[in-house]
């Protein structure tokens, strides 16, 4: 196990990182310390795979979902998809948060939205929250907010529901935006 730990921490290639890593975690012996160094690695493709084992484990070991978090501008969108995929399995506020931002920014790319749009369930309320705010945001929001209210609809979420549709129906000062 030493030596595989050493090669996720220092080898020189990210393929032998990444086996490492993965080798790790088919033996059950990947600690929390050697993914939260995985999830800041200088290559795409073992932070993407690092965010994909950490995902069971971000609950129980703090550490693992703060790393997380920091991938939410990860320029990599590879590594921002998996990141919502795997943000679905943690239930913490701060995912529904992360979730939204990834949302916003991603709103033109229908697979990165799909990928958010699998985990947002469990996180509602507050995706709905980050991405809802400030109605006058640059990004053309027409169909994630319809996206939004779908899903509160089909989970019978009032609450959810009621809040797209208030911020849907109130004309900010300077007259209504197109998405809404």
């Amino acid at each position: 196990v030493r030596p595989l730990e050493e090669m996720v921490t220092s080898h020189n290639r990210a393929l032998a990182r990444l086996h490492a890593l993965c080798t790790l975690d088919g033996l059950k012996s990947l600690r929390p310390e050697i993914l939260v160094q995985a999830l800041a690695d200088e290559h795409p493709g073992v932070r993407r795979h690092a965010v994909r084992l950490a995902e069971s484990a971000a609950s129980s070991e703090p550490e693992l979902g703060a790393a997380m978090l920091k991938l939410a501008d990860d320029p990599d969108p590879q590594v921002c998809m998996q990141l919502a995929y795997s943000l679905g399995e943690w239930n913490d506020p701060r995912a529904g948060r992360v979730l939204g931002e990834l949302a916003v920014q991603h709103a033109k790319d229908p697979y990165l939205t799909a990928a958010v749009m699998s985990s947002a369930v469990p996180h509602l309320e507050q995706m709905i929250a980050v991405v809802l705010p400030d109605p006058s945001k640059a990004v053309d929001l027409t169909e994630l907010v319809g996206n939004l209210l779908n899903l509160a609809l089909a989970l019978k979420n009032e609450k959810a529901a009621a809040r797209v549709l208030g911020t849907i129906t109130v004309q900010p000062p300077e007259g209504y935006a197109d998405w809404q």
